[in-house]
């Protein structure tokens, strides 16, 4: 059985084949209607493929889309390691070097820029998103362990002992952030 979050990886080429269309139409997606209208059903229309048959590979849209995204930091750096290894680098006059990848850099991002504002929206909301619920464990723990004068009147609500205080914000952290815990 898989684990929350966890992808199925694909057995046969077809299956191998699927994947690939799937991640390049998810960045597609992502690319030409941004975080918000990135939807599983746009994605699976635009890779050919049943809306179904994404849920059967992944959990939600947010682990497809970040999938998708290290798929292309994996992929820029086996670009980058095969297109320039450090012994070329060496014989090239540092102007020059650092022209070619001033030059690369610009064509990227200008070929890109939806693509790169849509990934830096999607991480952003997953930064905030966890800092929101760092706040929420941190307001109940100054609630609760330092501002413990009206304790009384949540007394029969509050965990019994720290353990289980430590459990049950935890739970919450994840839960908010949508993270199945793993089971001990």
């Amino acid at each position: 059985m898989r684990k929350p979050g966890q992808t199925l990886a694909p057995q046969q080429a077809r299956s191998r084949d699927s994947l690939r269309k799937l991640l390049r139409a998810a960045v597609e997606v992502l690319g030409q209607q941004g975080v918000a209208g990135t939807t599983i059903p746009r994605i699976a229309a635009h890779a050919g493929l049943t809306p179904g048959a994404v849920y059967r590979r992944f959990r939600n849209k947010d682990v497809l889309l970040e999938t998708a995204i290290l798929r292309i930091l994996e992929d820029q750096d086996k670009f980058l390691l095969l297109s320039l290894t450090v012994e070329a680098a060496a014989e090239i006059p540092f102007p020059t070097l650092a022209e070619q990848v001033i030059n690369s850099l610009v064509v990227s991002y200008r070929a890109n820029a939806s693509l790169l504002r849509a990934v830096r929206q999607f991480l952003q909301e997953k930064e905030a998103a966890a800092a929101f619920g760092l706040m929420m464990v941190i307001g109940t723990l100054w609630e609760v362990v330092v501002n413990s004068g009206d304790i009384k009147l949540w007394k029969g609500l509050l965990p019994k002992d720290d353990r289980t205080l430590k459990g049950e914000l935890t739970q919450s952290f994840l839960s908010y952030l949508g993270v199945e815990r793993k089971t001990r």
